[in-house]
């Protein structure tokens, strides 16, 4: 297990002492934003020269959203135990372009954007679960929404004109609502994730047995295109591949599974050795994260390139390079012998 990548490391930048970077770095015109709780970073992508840093939380909360929109990234802030929450624009010169205060507590896992518009859950106490539609570009509120009884929302997604298609981690797992009402009932067992990508949405649900399902539906689809099982909910999709874990508890593998039938392409040979929690996919690589520990695979056929303990899979890549989180670090790694 390495302290560093089995990749070779372009530059390497120290952020926050003794945390980790747990939300993906996001690349705009030559700059890197970077969260780390109360903090958002900025940095040069070419070389890793610190150029400034804007405090969003003062609270220290770790956050739940961290979305590129255009030449901003938006970020929330929590005021924990205050019940009430905060989305905020900041833009690569470091200036804050809007902020949004929302009498709400975000629920984790929430925040997409499809377009212009952001989507977040929240709970207001004594008022029960709403879904919020901002305009990205200004944080104007579009339209807030009561979210029905039956399930604590997490992700909101557009689904179809006039229709959102929400996951809960408690109760029914995944329904699609319509003008504040219950269209259509998905799936009745808790969702862990739900990612939204064009025309399709990733689910990883939670049958009763403590073990997982992963599956794809298209957009606007009420049956998924297919579904597999899980020893985790560990799960990414980017284009024709989804990542995700195949196996028993005690013997979990890395996998890619075609997004169109979810049959396996390659599934690796040998076993973590923690069951990984997280997992991204990342231009030619894949990394899986679990008990602190990494994995980078091929994307191509699965082969394992290395491990560490140093960083995580909060990463982004783009062309020959790998921007990665770690601990107390961001680093800029060489693609082009993978």
């Amino acid at each position: 297990m390495g302290n560093g990548l089995p990749i070779p490391i372009k530059w390497c930048t120290p952020l926050a002492e003794m945390e980790w970077v747990v939300h993906a770095p996001l690349l705009f015109d030559g700059v890197l934003m970077v969260r780390v709780r109360k903090d958002l970073f900025r940095v040069r992508a070419t070389d890793g020269v610190l150029l400034g840093t804007t405090l969003i939380d003062p609270d220290e909360g770790r956050g739940i959203i961290c979305l590129r929109h255009r030449d901003c990234a938006i970020v929330d802030v929590g005021h924990a135990g205050a019940g009430k929450s905060e989305i905020i624009a900041v833009d690569t010169g470091g200036k804050v372009r809007w902020r949004t205060p929302l009498n709400v507590q975000l629920l984790s896992g929430t925040g997409a954007l499809d377009g212009d518009e952001l989507l977040v859950c929240g709970h207001e106490t004594g008022a029960g679960n709403w879904l919020f539609t901002l305009d990205a570009r200004t944080g104007a509120m579009a339209a807030r929404m009561k979210v029905p009884l039956g399930g604590t929302p997490a992700t909101a997604l557009r689904w179809h004109p006039g229709a959102m298609l929400v996951s809960s981690t408690v109760g029914v797992g995944l329904r699609t609502i319509v003008d504040g009402s219950v269209a259509e009932i998905l799936d009745e067992r808790r969702v862990q994730m739900l990612i939204g990508t064009g025309d399709r949405a990733l689910v990883a649900a939670r049958p009763e047995d403590d073990f997982y399902e992963v599956a794809v539906y298209g957009r606007g689809n009420s049956e998924p295109r297919w579904r597999a099982p899980s020893p985790s909910y560990a799960c990414a999709i980017d284009g024709e591949d989804v990542a995700c874990v195949v196996g028993e508890r005690d013997a979990t593998m890395a996998a890619i599974r075609s997004a169109t039938t979810g049959k396996i392409r390659w599934q690796s040979t040998e076993s973590f050795e923690y069951c990984p929690g997280g997992v991204t996919l990342a231009g030619p690589v894949v990394l899986f994260k679990g008990g602190g520990h990494l994995w980078l695979h091929r994307r191509s056929d699965g082969h394992l390139l290395g491990d560490s303990y140093a960083f995580g899979s909060a990463a982004t890549a783009v062309g020959d390079t790998l921007f990665i989180g770690g601990i107390e670090r961001i680093a800029a790694a060489d693609l082009s012998a993978v």
